[in-house]
């Protein structure tokens, strides 16, 4: 059937599906305060806090594609805002809130999927800072709060260190300064020494190591060469198709998400079915 996706031998409109999924992002959004004008210095209350959480582990028992889709729809949406609130808020303060921020941020699909976290790092107005004080956090102690965690946390510092420009940072080597990248390694490095942190989840392991040795290479290597070089790469990674049955370099954006590519307009709609679910017009 045209316009459909069949789950568990049931038929759903991919219409009505994207709906959902804005719908639920908005929720979120709205949940998160991210849609308030007026400055709240409180932290989430018991209530807002249980909210919050219980919306994000709900997501947990849902198909891969259906989750990404509405996190794809939170980050056209809304990540500018989450940025913004993010920036304005204190870890010492409001510690359930902050958390709670850099908790969305790591549950959104990567950028090598997410053409709008793409943009969104790559713009150096939205993200300036950002990276300092993520990272402050981390060293400082930031609560880790599932389905996140400190391997989760370790990847996102990674995709800001990999695709938010460079001359943000005080010594134009990376988007983070000198003396956080140190304050990051030595954290990274503790944490690995750490007695037990063979018996935590792999996953965890993984990416604290990875972060530890992407900090090391940044330094060792001159001005910002690590940083733009492996950049190149993953860019080269995404000149392909959108329609992943071709293998054509692409060079037609889709005019609505302005994220995803094509070789020319019948690969986009044969793509168009499974592309719909994730094509939203950013707000950014």
């Amino acid at each position: 059937m045209s316009g459909t996706i069949n789950l568990k031998g049931k038929n759903y409109s991919i219409d009505g599906l994207t709906k959902d999924a804005v719908g639920i992002a908005k929720m979120l959004a709205e949940k998160a305060r991210l849609h308030d004008e007026e400055i709240n210095d409180s932290d989430l209350d018991a209530e807002e806090d249980k909210e919050i959480q219980t919306q994000i582990h709900a997501q947990l028992i849902l198909p891969d594609f259906i989750i990404r889709a509405e996190y794809m729809a939170f980050t056209a949406n809304s990540l500018h805002l989450l940025g913004a609130k993010l920036r304005g808020t204190s870890l010492q303060d409001q510690p359930k809130l902050f958390a709670t921020y850099v908790q969305i941020f790591t549950i959104l699909p990567e950028p090598k999927l997410n053409p709008f976290l793409r943009r969104y790092l790559q713009d150096k107005e939205l993200v300036q800072g950002l990276g300092n004080q993520i990272g402050r956090a981390f060293i400082d102690g930031i609560q880790w709060r599932k389905p996140s965690g400190p391997g989760h946390i370790c990847t996102l510092l990674m995709n800001m260190l990999m695709w938010c420009d460079p001359s943000l940072g005080d010594d134009g080597k990376a988007c983070i300064d000198a003396v956080v990248r140190r304050g990051l390694f030595k954290k990274t490095k503790g944490l690995q020494e750490t007695k037990g942190f063979e018996n935590i989840d792999e996953f965890q392991r993984v990416e604290i190591a990875r972060c530890n040795g992407m900090l090391n290479a940044i330094e060792e290597l001159p001005d910002n060469l690590y940083v733009t070089s492996t950049r190149q790469h993953l860019l080269g990674q995404l000149d392909g198709c959108g329609n992943l049955e071709c293998g054509e370099e692409a060079t037609l954006n889709c005019s609505r998400c302005k994220g995803t590519r094509y070789c020319g307009r019948e690969c986009q709609k044969k793509a168009w079915k499974e592309h719909k679910l994730f094509c939203f017009a950013p707000s950014f």
